[in-house]
């Protein structure tokens, strides 16, 4: 028998999840949402309570696992208590003390066992109901100014060469390299790097997601970006269906040209310097064989047309748009890409994929960039970060 809508009284439920151990049911005629039985009464203490905690700061989801209710609850309860008007942040910051009481701390974290004694923050206040409640919070860590030999930070995003990643020569799967450039510099460099690399990342996801990454960057005055090799990539499963058919890159070279250019003025904007890097040769016969393993290598060569060195002239291609977007928006390019064509053998600096760099190639990376700001002229480092 169907659960009766105790909103509009129809049959015409379904059930829709549980929520603290009761069934939850949803009307497809009011679509509105309930809870089998009888509903938990809450009384103002509870919605005072909820009100005071998230004045301080507290999640509201939080909130309500400490109280047995849902998060839409305590949200709505905020809401109509704030309409009302009787509770403003401003009693409370006035009612504030220090205290340093581990049995309070307890009462109000009883799931934090290995907490202890901390400045914590009493709030005694008596509502208008007549009765009283002593809400124990825990007092913010103190926000220290940054010292004047602290280490610069510098964010980083790009894709996975930027987060160091390699192919294991013995597996064949890849991993993270633990002394990778970025790993490198900043110990020769003396500076705190922030790594938001994602693996397979393109300029195109970097732009849309930038903002997401405000907070990560506010204590960064540089970010370096390292984009191209995925953008300027093909999907080879396609290719290997429809070798016949024109196919382009998961980012085609004016795109890639819009992005990365409106990219780096939104970082402007956020008061950062980008710094840009250059892209690492790409082995064509290496990953020739690396694809050709996962999809129908035949296809792959015939829309090739049997030319390797198609799949470097594209990656350089990109490579080159990359030194052109710096200079058309004056902005800094490490030049990683001529210490790897000035060795006999490139090659044994890129793992077998034949994309990516392998720890030799990491190093010689490591050493272009100090190479660069050593040598830049103004210097973006201060003096301390070049030496």
């Amino acid at each position: 028998m169907a659960q009766t809508c105790r909103f509009c009284g129809a049959e015409n439920t379904i059930k829709y999840g549980m929520v603290f151990g009761q069934q939850r049911f949803l009307c497809r005629d009011c679509g509105r949402q309930f809870v089998a039985g009888r509903l938990p009464e809450h009384s103002e203490r509870d919605k005072f309570t909820a009100f005071t905690l998230a004045m301080a700061g507290i999640p509201k989801t939080m909130i309500g696992q400490l109280l047995q209710i849902s998060a839409q609850s305590v949200m709505r309860w905020i809401r109509r208590l704030a309409e009302d008007n009787r509770l403003t942040q401003k009693e409370y910051s006035s009612r504030m003390r220090e205290t340093n009481v581990i049995e309070l701390v307890r009462y109000f974290a009883k799931k934090e066992k290995k907490r202890q004694a901390r400045s914590m923050w009493l709030v005694p206040y008596v509502f208008p109901s007549g009765w009283s409640l002593d809400l124990v919070l825990q007092r913010p860590a103190p926000r220290l100014k940054p010292e004047e030999d602290a280490p610069l930070e510098i964010s980083l995003m790009g894709d996975e060469i930027l987060k160091g990643v390699v192919q294991d020569e013995k597996t064949g799967r890849l991993r993270i390299l633990r002394e990778n450039f970025a790993a490198l510099c900043q110990e020769r460099l003396n500076i705190r790097l922030r790594n938001l690399s994602r693996l397979g990342s393109t300029v195109v996801y970097c732009k849309r997601y930038f903002k997401r990454y405000r907070k990560s960057i506010q204590n960064s005055p540089y970010i370096f970006f390292l984009f191209g090799d995925n953008d300027c990539n093909f999907n080879w499963d396609a290719i290997s269906r429809h070798p016949l058919q024109a196919h382009n890159p998961a980012c085609t070279l004016e795109t890639f040209r819009e992005k990365y250019s409106s990219l780096i003025m939104e970082a402007k904007r956020e008061g950062k310097m980008p710094v840009l890097l250059s892209l690492p040769p790409v082995i064509p016969e290496r990953y020739f064989k690396t694809i050709g393993a996962m999809y129908n290598k035949a296809a792959i060569r015939q829309w090739l047309n049997a030319d390797l060195g198609y799949i470097r002239q594209w990656q350089q291609m990109y490579n080159l748009e990359i030194f052109k977007i710096g200079v058309r928006l004056n902005v800094p390019v490490f030049d990683i890409t001529t210490p790897f064509l000035q060795q006999r053998n490139p090659g044994d600096f890129i793992c077998a994929d034949g994309v990516h760099p392998n720890a030799a190639g990491h190093r010689l990376i490591a050493d272009a960039i100090c190479s660069h700001v050593a040598s830049l002229n103004p210097p973006i480092f201060p003096p301390s970060a070049s030496k």
